[in-house]
């Protein structure tokens, strides 16, 4: 969980990293669920952000900068090249 915890922390950070493909696979499924909550942004979801990345800057970026950009978007926010 914690090698994760580190890549999620890296794709919001980047917005894009390098690594192994079965790496990527497990990270897109938090990451997608991380968006999901950053979209709503409500107390619990950013609760639940919170226990994933614990770098504030980086939940900042997340709900204002990244989640804004899907608004409309239902699902699919990473792609894996």
């Amino acid at each position: 969980m914690a090698l994760l915890k580190g890549l999620a922390g890296a794709i919001i950070r980047s917005e894009s990293i390098e690594t192994t493909e079965p790496k990527a696979k497990a990270a897109k499924i938090l990451i997608e669920k991380l968006v999901t909550h950053a979209k709503k942004a409500k107390v619990n979801d950013l609760r639940q952000i919170e226990m994933v990345i614990s770098d504030h800057e980086l939940i900042q970026k997340l709900v204002h900068v990244i989640a804004p950009r899907y608004k409309s978007t239902p699902g699919g926010y990473l792609r894996l090249v």
